[in-house]
């Protein structure tokens, strides 16, 4: 198990997946049109899912609350 904070934290981290430096040319596009999109569109699933039916860890926890709503901010 984990803590929400952790969690929000681990979100982040897959949600900026880095792209390996030893792509090029097609094999950079097929990375960045499929895999981060694919990273990226389920981590903002997830999120939605955790917002809607466990608002409460937001709910009781303003700092949580206030580190979620600056990432979706900042992206």
């Amino acid at each position: 198990f984990t803590s929400p904070a952790e969690l929000l934290s681990l979100l982040q981290a897959r949600f900026r997946q880095e792209i390996p430096s030893n792509l090029r040319g097609d094999q950079l596009t097929q990375f960045k049109d499929k895999t981060l999109r694919n990273i990226r569109l389920r981590v903002f699933n997830f999120c939605k899912t955790w917002v809607s039916k466990h608002f409460y860890d937001f709910s009781t926890d303003p700092e949580l609350k206030a580190n979620f709503l600056v990432w979706l901010n900042s992206e």
